[in-house]
């Protein structure tokens, strides 16, 4: 597979072991972790159900397959992910809840596992040799909480929980220890048994791109139609596609301004994109647009939408028609004024949500005339 040019997309077979004899960082673009206690149980029990017999003891057979990480090896020599934050997190804190486990019954540490936690490195740069962790966060959600849990300077317990996406890498990390204490009983050598089996029979394909571009495009690709990711999720991946990157810091700042909008209205995002698409371009509207299409007419229509020519612009638009929506959804007109229609609206609306589409098709009208529209849909 090939890009542009002679610059090769390559792909490799390796196993977690290998994995993380390199070193890996998630852009600060990137979403956060988002993984719940139903997929990190999910991930161990089906390594766990591939290994091991009902007895509890090892099955000498095939390797496991867990699926492909998309990066771009960047300046600083790490691989960057695209594709494949959530799995390799999890695996990370799989190597040091393990490694923590060791230490807490102090039993011998392993060179093997230390090393494919964090490890010195020459920086190409600067050829500074320096440690670091085997899996560095950049986005801002993360506060540092794998570098803590990595070098393991505080008990897991105390560390805050200032973000969601703390919360959840912190309550992986026991989920994890939950499911190991359970299933191999704190025996150490079961446990370095399983470190041995997770690390070499435990397979996964790395895709590397020459690019980011050419990254984010096999993103695209491989969760085509929204395969394993929603609408909002590849929307933003387009963005990012079609933006030059020296301006990927002020269209990651737009996108979580929209994201807080929304959030702050406790609106569904996709919900807020069919919103957003019938109120503004021309569809069947005895059929509608569902969510699981709501991707591909953007891809469809990124033309006429304006991601082409000017991505950020978009995204603008996004933020003001999300604004609007916050606005009436609270009884509100676009300027912030109390308008006793929409009042009225909330109160009588029940779960009829048809009238905020002809609301935001004529959120730009003057202002009597959108009061007329307000009193006309009440």
């Amino acid at each position: 597979m090939t890009a542009s040019g002679d610059l090769k997309i390559e792909s490799q077979d390796l196993s977690v072991g290998d994995l993380f004899k390199d070193f890996f960082s998630v852009p600060d673009f990137q979403r956060e972790f988002v993984w719940e206690r139903e997929q990190v149980e999910r991930l161990l029990q089906d390594i766990h159900d591939e290994f091991y017999d009902e007895e509890g003891r090892i099955i000498h057979g095939p390797e496991y397959f867990l699926g492909s990480i998309v990066s771009c090896k960047g300046e600083d020599g790490t691989f960057q992910l695209i594709d494949g934050q959530q799995r390799l997190t999890t695996l990370y804190l799989i190597l040091c809840m393990i490694r923590d486990a060791f230490k807490d019954n102090a039993a011998t540490p392993s060179k093997v596992l230390d090393s494919q936690i964090a490890c010195a490195a020459t920086d190409p740069r600067t050829y500074e040799e320096i440690e670091r962790p085997r899996l560095a966060l950049q986005y801002e959600d993360s506060d540092g909480v794998l570098d803590k849990i990595a070098y393991g300077t505080v008990p897991i317990e105390t560390i805050p929980q200032t973000t969601s996406s703390v919360r959840k890498i912190i309550s992986a990390y026991q989920d994890i220890r939950e499911f190991l204490r359970t299933n191999l009983d704190t025996d150490m050598k079961k446990l370095r048994e399983f470190h041995g089996v997770f690390t070499t029979r435990v397979k996964l394909i790395r895709i590397i791109t020459p690019t980011i571009a050419n990254a984010l495009k096999v993103f695209e690709t491989i969760n085509d139609r929204g395969v394993g990711l929603n609408a909002m999720d590849l929307l933003k991946n387009l963005l990012f596609m079609k933006t030059d990157k020296k301006d990927y810091p002020r269209l990651k700042d737009r996108w979580k301004k929209l994201v807080d909008i929304l959030d702050q209205c406790s609106e569904k995002p996709l919900r807020f994109l069919r919103y957003y698409i019938m109120a503004h371009f021309e569809i069947d509207y005895h059929r509608g647009i569902r969510e699981d299409e709501i991707y591909e007419w953007f891809t469809k229509n990124s033309f006429s939408c304006g991601i082409d020519d000017d991505p950020l612009e978009f995204v603008e638009r996004l933020i003001e028609c999300a604004q609007a929506h916050s606005n009436f959804l609270s009884s509100k007109d676009v300027h912030g004024h109390e308008n006793r229609f929409l009042r009225n609206m909330t109160l009588l609306g029940g779960a009829l949500r048809q009238q905020y589409i002809l609301l935001l098709a004529g959120r730009h009208l003057p202002d009597d005339l959108f009061n007329n529209l307000c009193k006309a849909i009440e």
